[in-house]
């Protein structure tokens, strides 16, 4: 005799010799059984991901579904304010076979890693040895020897050399500055396919913006790493940048990444802005 709730998978099911009402519980269906052991494997493969310091997620939760977006657009023009040595720029040539890359880093130490990469790239890389802002000129900018691409046109802060040991050393320099609307007014027009403009400048990211007001309307999709926690003086927060590109004409397209230190809450974050006009 088999006892079931209507629409449940299981069932009380009399076992044949035993007395009326001595029953066991059985499962009721191979969909049950097949949830049950993909939760089961589910979990042994969380317990050992976690245990190598990773987090598995579904695809569609994922970030790096929106990267895997951004690299179906027809982007033939790359710019990479913050360029530091060039990682970024190699996989941008790997990506967009068919898109011109502008390497644009105001270190002189990173800028010589820039210029050997240019030569095996004649034709697709183009470098420019700036720190970008709103204005022209000459600047200060602080130099981090013992992690350069954390250098800064501004001052790190003391929460920034206890929780970031090695941005505690700075060294002073002098480096040329432009704005992305005079860098970029030559060739502005002459830009075919979509635009991707890609900003690592450590805490003036709303400078950036407002000094590329006229360019930025020729943009398609802008990347930003934004500080989330103060590791630089008068740096731009979230809310600053989010305000600046909303003037530029551009929509929060989604966040590409997130960043930790241990048991606290986020240092900064990676986010896609997209031109609403375009």
């Amino acid at each position: 005799m088999v006892r079931s709730h209507p629409g449940s998978p299981i069932c009380m099911q009399q076992i044949a010799g035993r007395a009326e009402g001595d029953c066991i519980l059985v499962f009721g269906g191979r969909d049950l059984i097949f949830s049950t052991i993909r939760r089961s494997v589910k979990r042994a493969v969380q317990s050992c991901a976690a245990r190598a310091g990773y987090r598995i997620v579904p695809w569609n939760r994922d970030a790096q579904s929106l990267r895997s977006w951004l690299l179906k657009r027809p982007i033939r023009n790359i710019i990479d304010v913050g360029a530091s040595t060039g990682e970024t720029c190699v996989e941008w040539l790997r990506l967009f076979p068919d898109a011109t890359v502008h390497a644009i880093e105001p270190l002189p130490t990173s800028f010589v890693a820039l210029q050997d990469l240019q030569e095996k790239n004649l034709q697709r890389l183009r470098i420019h040895n700036f720190a970008v802002g709103d204005e022209l000129g000459t600047v200060k900018f602080r130099f981090h020897p013992l992690h350069n691409t954390s250098s800064s046109l501004l001052a790190r802060t003391e929460f920034s050399a206890q929780v970031l040991p090695e941005t505690r050393e700075e060294v002073v320099i002098e480096v040329a500055m432009t704005t992305l609307d005079e860098l970029f007014s030559g060739s502005m027009s002459s830009m075919n396919g979509e635009v991707l403009v890609k900003l690592d400048v450590q805490g003036v990211e709303a400078a950036v913006i407002e000094g590329g007001g006229r360019f930025l309307k020729r943009v398609k999709y802008l990347m930003t790493e934004v500080s989330l926690a103060p590791v630089y003086d008068g740096q731009s927060d979230f809310n600053t940048v989010h305000a600046a590109m909303v003037r530029a004409g551009f929509s929060l397209g989604g966040f590409l990444e997130q960043v930790h230190l241990d048991g606290m809450a986020p240092l900064y974050a990676d986010i896609l802005y997209v031109n609403k006009d375009l």
